[in-house]
């Protein structure tokens, strides 16, 4: 008699647990319904090789996408499927160090906001760019975010041989020149828009 109550409660407990996976599922669906998914990674793939290029990086054309936000909310491999989430902060890496260019792109109200070459020794946008922006445009955004954003490197995928070399081609400048210096600028540098309106 007990075996029969036991294996009921195992079964409701079950039953419980799929219904709030159920409905987590749904509220991510309901925040993300209104975006047009493959536009987004359409614009995300087209900013990523031309910031490459920039650098004078031949890309293999394969990067990850890391969540500032929520942690669990990745794509490093091929079955990863990543929620791209309004007002989340993402930083978007090659996993090869020779092509390390560090994106970090932000969806936000049906645009896609995006703060580039931040580990270069020649930058376009600084981390204190997105701090600055994030806190001005993202109400709610909490002192944890701020500081992975602000440690954005720590979320990337390192692999530890590359043939191409294990120094990020954008740093070369650096290491060519070490009295080379980045000038201090007095102001912040607003995103780049690579989807939807400015």
């Amino acid at each position: 008699m007990r075996g029969k109550y036991l294996i009921s409660l195992i079964i409701l407990c079950f039953i419980l647990l799929m219904t709030q996976l159920c409905s987590a599922q749904d509220t991510i669906s309901k925040m993300v319904k209104d975006v047009n998914i493959d536009c987004y990674q359409k614009a995300i793939e087209k900013a990523f090789l031309k910031l490459n290029r920039k650098y004078g990086i031949v890309s293999r054309g394969v990067y990850t996408v890391y969540d500032l936000v929520d942690t669990n909310n990745k794509m490093v491999f091929e079955n990863d499927t990543l929620f791209l989430i309004d007002k989340h902060i993402y930083h978007v890496v090659s996993p090869w160090a020779y092509e390390k260019v560090s994106m970090i792109i932000v969806p936000y109200a049906g645009s896609i906001f995006s703060f580039v070459g931040l580990n270069c020794c020649k930058k376009t946008h600084c981390v204190e760019d997105v701090v600055h922006w994030v806190k001005n445009n993202i109400k709610d955004i909490d002192s944890v975010t701020l500081e992975r954003i602000r440690n954005y490197q720590l979320f990337q995928l390192k692999i530890a041989m590359d043939s191409q070399g294990s120094i990020p081609r954008c740093e070369y400048r650096c290491i060519d020149n070490p009295s080379f210096k980045q000038h201090k600028r007095s102001h912040t540098k607003k995103p780049k828009v690579i989807y939807g309106k400015k």
